[in-house]
């Protein structure tokens, strides 16, 4: 039998290279920055015909939209939020620290509600309802399909071409999914901490196919060392299995978010922004592991708090899922 293949490891002074651009990015002045070249959000809903429904239903999901103070049309970035803890609670996720990163970088974003979530209608049915093969072909995906339509079809503010897709938790997986199911729709996808947690589902299982599907399309993966749903070991092997079935994956390990659960690394912006720029400058074609030791992981994160935790506050004020 063939031996697997694995993702290299970086030396030792690449590792204080990539160590450093932590480092530096503590450096940057980012609080009182929000949206610095992009004006305050604004609620945009999408309709369609609901996929569920009996070919004539509507389906109205609501959204946050956020873009540059430049003129559009805009190249279009998605992120796609993770599980609510209280869908009751109808709150609106508004991912304020992703979306003015990317608002920089010259990209409108748009954050839409899952069906039966803040705004949106229809009704809210756990993932877990829908077994493992919700991740590939769930309503999920189906939604996100039928509102990236309406988005081409109806916002002529967005540019033509592939989006990029971001999203965090199960929205991460989401991301994934949707690149699978539509790679040439996809230019990369930016994954926080995402992952898939059904009972009876092997989550490394999931990845592969992920991984399988969605080959095409580059990918930047982000977790935490202290995320309390998927601990480092985890992470690297869904991340191998992804890349044993032939997907292409960049992934950062960071150290621990301080004062904080790591599953919310995406509101930190000091700790994933250099990556995240040299990715979407230029996605390398070659798998990477990208590790640090704990002690240089740890003297990272720890160097980059003081800035971040700043950031957070000024841009989104609470922790969301």
């Amino acid at each position: 039998m063939k031996p697997a293949a694995r993702l290299p490891v970086l030396h030792a002074p690449l590792r204080r290279a990539v160590a450093g651009l932590i480092l530096a990015a503590a450096g940057l002045s980012l609080a009182g920055q929000a949206f610095a070249r992009g004006i305050p959000p604004q609620s945009r809903d999408v309709e369609f015909v609901d996929p569920e429904g009996d070919g004539t239903a509507v389906l109205k999901l609501s959204g946050t939209f956020y873009r540059p103070d430049t003129p559009g049309p805009w190249p279009l970035a998605v992120f796609n939020h993770g599980d609510i803890k209280d869908p009751s609670s109808r709150k609106t996720v508004k991912s304020a620290v992703v979306a003015q990163f990317l608002v920089e970088q010259g990209y409108a974003v748009y954050i839409p509600m899952r069906r039966g979530l803040g705004q949106s209608g229809g009704d809210f049915a756990k993932k877990g309802t829908q077994g493992c093969a919700g991740a590939f072909e769930g309503r999920e995906v189906r939604d996100l399909e039928a509102t990236l339509a309406a988005i081409r079809q109806n916002w002529h503010d967005i540019a033509p071409g592939p989006v990029l897709m971001t999203g965090q938790s199960a929205g991460g997986v989401l991301s994934l999914s949707y690149a699978g199911r539509h790679p040439e729709e996809v230019k990369a996808v930016l994954n926080f901490s995402g992952g898939w947690t059904v009972k009876g589902c092997e989550t490394t299982r999931i990845f592969a196919e992920l991984g399988r599907r969605a080959r095409a399309v580059p990918t930047l993966w982000l977790y935490a060392s202290n995320d309390s749903h998927y601990t480092p070991s985890l992470v690297s092997r869904n991340a191998q299995a992804y890349a044993e079935a032939g997907g292409r994956i960049q992934l950062l390990q960071t150290g621990e978010v301080q004062g904080k659960d790591g599953h919310y690394l995406y509101n930190v912006k000091a700790m994933w922004a250099p990556w995240a720029l040299r990715f979407l400058s230029q996605p390398s074609p070659a798998n990477n592991l990208v590790l640090m030791t704990p002690d240089e992981a740890q003297a990272a994160a720890k160097a980059a708090q003081p800035a971040s935790t700043a950031a957070s506050a000024a841009s989104s004020g609470s922790q969301e899922d």
